[in-house]
């Protein structure tokens, strides 16, 4: 099973590089009062690292509730 996980994680992995290395453009981005001229791909990778890291924060945060349970 860790093997699949593995491979599966190297074919997004793959899939999302490929996605990123097609948006080489300049975009702007607002945020309230700041503005920035970043290439897509900083941006996309930006937030594809904040959702990684959303996510393995809440599976630890599971995994911390299912430890701390009395067993049934």
């Amino acid at each position: 099973m860790s093997r699949l996980r593995m491979w599966a994680s190297g074919i997004l992995g793959v899939l999302l590089l490929v996605v990123v290395f097609q948006n080489l453009e300049t975009t702007n981005i607002r945020v309230l009062l700041w503005s920035w001229n970043l290439p897509l791909l900083v941006v996309m990778v930006a937030f594809a690292s904040l959702g990684a890291l959303v996510g393995a924060l809440v599976a630890l945060a599971l995994i911390a509730r299912r430890g701390n349970r009395p067993p049934a």
